[in-house]
This record gives structure tokens, sequence and C-alpha cells, in this order.
């Protein structure tokens, strides 16, 4: 065929259409094989031009795996078999009284199946589909344009680029219309909404017609009508799904951030880590802080636990703190440890009255210089409280940390 119409561009010699399909295409019988299907087609591409890398998955021939991850989106296949909640997608199309056109691919005799799973990686680490939600697009004469399904995740974040899974699909006869971010622009609020999503919408009104290259519907009143119900669900639904998501990570976030900066000032109490009066005071502050923070999370994570935007905000809040363990076990440290020292007004070091107590304040300066004396610590403390100040007015507070840790080592 390129061959023929070349030479036709450059005038070596005009061809028909009629030539050039008699010349490329070649019409054969042979009996039906008994195990055949009733009907059934079957495609073979023979020949293909070296340059298709993508059809080979690179120079390996045994590799098509680059082949095998588009076919799996894009071409009506079954569900594989480790997704468990395809029972429940072919239950929601049968009481829609819709089918999902499926067909037997394969490549090299391994079939394809649309590779879904529960597992997602995220920006904010690993989540798992616990199951699928449904929602139904009518028209005005309650006639079914489309229907889709979703994953139910506990949404901490966007769903990483290299799950191929990612986003919410569009489909026709379950053909993939356009790619996964074909439907990105539905979302007004944020166009990322998408990337929080796996899922598949199902085009079913018949005056939905794909364009020639199915990338998308040709425009006509049925397009403008199904865009503005998908606009208006995405954006006053599943949008408050996947930021509430987000806010109940971020909660959960704070709560587990006050407990491991308990466990912190706790170890520090005990080693006595503290180099001074001043900086345990420090530290007691920002605790206090973490402290406030964390039990605004849990009112939140409570009141959201009673309902929120979506009927399965319960759910997700149930499946997340299991990872803190009981909301209301905020984990606090024993009172005396926390509070500060009211030994007198003057809270420096040295200036501690001498006690004898097991419970006497231990701080850095004793382990870093046990021969010196009441004088010469107080001395030092003071110096090294304010050169540590100084570091982190200078500094931001990671920098700064990490500079202070560096010199008690090296001090120790």
């Amino acid at each position: 065929m390129r061959k023929m119409i070349n030479e036709a561009n450059t005038k070596v010699q005009k061809h028909s259409a009629n030539d050039v399909l008699n010349a490329m295409i070649e019409f054969s019988t042979r009996p039906v094989d008994k195990k055949d299907p009733e009907h059934f087609f079957r495609v073979e591409l023979i020949d293909i031009n070296d340059e298709n890398e993508e059809l080979f998955g690179g120079n390996d021939e045994n590799n098509h795996e680059q082949l095998t991850n588009y076919l799996s989106f894009v071409a009506p296949v079954p569900y594989q078999g480790n997704f468990i909640y395809r029972s429940e997608i072919y239950d929601h199309a049968r009481k829609l009284n819709v089918r999902i056109d499926e067909y037997n691919i394969k490549i090299n005799g391994a079939q394809i199946f649309k590779k879904y799973k529960t597992h997602l990686k995220t920006g904010n680490g690993p989540d798992d589909v616990f199951g699928v939600e449904f929602y139904d697009f009518f028209a005005a004469d309650e006639s079914l344009i489309g229907w889709m399904w979703f994953g139910k995740t506990s949404f901490k974040a966007a769903i990483k680029e290299d799950e191929i899974s990612r986003g919410l699909r569009l489909r026709k006869e379950n053909i993939q219309i356009g790619d996964n971010d074909t439907l990105r622009d539905m979302f007004t609020r944020e166009k990322r909404g998408n990337n929080y999503f796996i899922g598949e919408i199902f085009a079913m009104s018949r005056e939905l017609i794909p364009n020639s290259q199915r990338a998308y519907f040709n425009e006509n009143p049925a397009r403008i009508d199904f865009e503005h119900k998908l606009k208006d669900y995405f954006n006053n639904t599943l949008y408050y799904i996947y930021r509430e998501g987000s806010d109940i990570n971020s909660s959960i976030k704070k709560i587990n951030s006050y407990h491991d900066k308990v466990s912190e000032f706790e170890m520090k109490v005990a080693q006595g880590g503290f180099l001074t009066t001043e900086e345990r005071e420090r530290e007691e502050h920002d605790l206090k802080a973490k402290e406030q923070e964390a039990e605004k999370a849990r009112k939140y994570l409570e009141k959201k636990r009673e309902g929120g935007l979506s009927i399965f905000t319960p759910q997700i809040i149930e499946r997340r703190t299991k990872e803190i363990g009981t909301i209301n076990d905020s984990k606090k440290t024993d009172k005396s440890s926390v509070e500060p020292p009211k030994e007198s007004d003057d809270r420096s070091y040295a200036e501690s009255e001498p006690t004898t107590n097991k419970s006497q304040k231990k701080f850095l300066v004793d382990t870093m210089f046990p021969r010196a004396s009441r004088s010469e610590r107080k001395l030092l403390s003071e110096t090294l409280d304010k050169i540590f100040a100084i570091i982190q007015k200078s500094t931001d507070k990671k920098t700064s940390e990490k500079l202070i840790n560096k010199i008690k080592e090296e001090l120790k």
C-alpha cells in the first residue's frame, strides 16, 4: 500500500483505490474448526515494521509488557481474577439491565485482563481499595445515559503516576475513549482530582458517538447534557470525598506526630538529653502545641466518625485509626515529666537547689562535663544555650536541629 501510494504521489505511476485494495488484500476460506465458537473473528498483524517498537516492548521481541498494559485498559477485556470487586460491578450492570461487552484477547497465548487491583501507591504511602461505589446518570426522560463505579479508598493522597489504573476512565461498549486523563477537565474545582480515583464511566446513550480517533465523543446535545451531569457529580460529590479523605489523613498525621514527640521527650528526660532548663522548657512548649493540634484533630475525627460528606467516611476513619490505635488514647506522659520546674523564679540550670532525690532532673552538661564545678557548668550551659538560640533564629527548624544535635554529639 505504501509503495503504490508513494508511486502515485511521485507521479511514477497512478493507481486507483481498487488497484491498491486488490494488491494488498487476500481472501480465503477454510472449514470451521469444531473448537471455534459459533461467531468469532480473528485479527493477525503480520510483518509489522520494526519502527513500531511500542508493539514489541522495545528491542526484545519477548517483552510485551507495554502492549499488554495498553490493551488492558483500552480494549474490551474482562477484569483480572484477583480484583475481588469485579462481581459487584457485574451485579450492578445486571441491575441496570445492561451488559459489559468483553472479549478474549491474547498476546502469544496469554489472555489480557483489565489490570485493576486493590493495593495502590499514593503520595502519602500505600492505600487499599476496600470496596466500590456506584452512581448512575439519567436523562430528563429518565433513560440511562451512563453509569460508573469507583474504588473506595482512604484517599490519603493522589495515586502515583506509575499506577497504570490511576484515573476515572471513559468507556463506550467497554472500549476506552481517550486515555486516563480524558475526564480530568470535568474536575473544574481541581483538575488533579481525577488522580485520587480508580474507576470507569460507561456511556450508554446511543447519541454519545465516539469520534474517528476515539479520543472523545462528537459534539451534540447528548454530549453536552452528559458533561453537565459528570461535572455536577465530580465537583459536588467526588471533590468533597477526596478532600475529606485528605483532611482525615492530615489529622491522623498530627496525632501520630504528637505521639512521636511525647516518646522523644520522655527519652530525653530519662537520658538527661536536655542541655539547659531553657531548652527543656522550649521543647515542653512545642509539645504542648502539638498536644493541642492532636486534640483538635481527635475532635475532628470523632465528628466525622458520626457522619461525613460521604456515606463511607466513617469506614475510612475506622480503617485509618487502626494505624494510631484508639483515638482517645493520646499516650500522654506523666505530668511531672512535662510540666515546667517550679524550684524558683530563676529556672536556669545552676540556680536549681541541689537534691539527692531520685527524680532530680538531669541535663546534658552533667554528662558532657562531669568534672566541671557547678559555676563552670552554669557558664557552659548559658553559653551553649545562647549559641543554640542564635542557630534556631538564623536557620530553619530542620537545619537548626541538625546543627545543634551535631554540636551535642561532638561535645560528648
